[in-house]
């Protein structure tokens, strides 16, 4: 079987690798498997085989998606410390 660079082995698929096209490719492998799960060929030899091809497809979409968001994540600057010296307070006047 020959297959497109970037394609899934699983269903042949493109794959982009943005973490939002990630994300809708998982909500659609995992509504294939829940499909496949609940069909009536599940407990065929030949659901089984595609019910385990979609679940390993499923985790790693997962895995590429978890990764994609982990490199997109924005990394916060340590917080700076507050020096109570930076503060200018007057003398309060309690008798006014």
């Amino acid at each position: 079987m020959i297959q497109a660079v970037g394609s899934s082995p699983v269903l042949g698929q493109s794959f982009s690798t943005g973490a939002g096209a990630l994300q809708a490719q998982l909500a659609q492998a995992q509504a294939k498997l829940s499909a496949c799960i609940n069909c009536s060929t599940a407990r065929t030899a030949q659901g089984q085989a595609q019910i385990e091809a979609l679940s390993i497809q499923v985790a790693a979409l997962a895995a590429r998606f978890q990764a994609a968001q982990a490199k997109q994540a924005p990394i916060s600057p340590a917080p700076t410390p507050i020096n109570p010296s930076d503060f200018s307070v007057g003398a309060v006047d309690l008798q006014a």
